[in-house]
């Protein structure tokens, strides 16, 4: 039986994560913590906002945003990475259109 709340659609998706999470956290976890709370609530999800984005999930180290055109998306990862560079950690990202499904709680695709 198919599920009526399942959506596919066109999206542009933001992939992101910390280079070296492990190791950092191996040397240094509650300073690896407190500058990724930072990051996060300083710079990702306030330039998210700006750039039309939906933060779909966090990860220990890293995030997915989706965002409704490539233009958003990587603007919004062009803000990231200049805010970001006077963090300690280095984040990688890249950004991809294609369809996806969204099944109500997370996306797929």
């Amino acid at each position: 039986m198919a599920d009526k709340s399942i959506q596919r659609r066109l999206a542009a998706v933001l992939a992101a994560d910390v280079a070296g999470y492990t190791r950092l956290m191996e040397e240094d976890t509650d300073g690896t913590v407190a500058a990724w709370a930072a990051a996060r609530d300083d710079v990702i999800e306030p330039a998210v906002a700006a750039h039309s984005g939906r933060l779909v999930k966090l990860t220990g180290d890293g995030f997915l945003v989706e965002f409704p055109t490539v233009q958003d998306a990587v603007n919004c990862a062009i803000v990231l990475q200049q805010n970001l560079a006077a963090s300690s950690l280095e984040f990688r990202m890249g950004v991809n259109l294609g369809d996806i499904i969204d099944d109500g709680r997370d996306i797929h695709g």
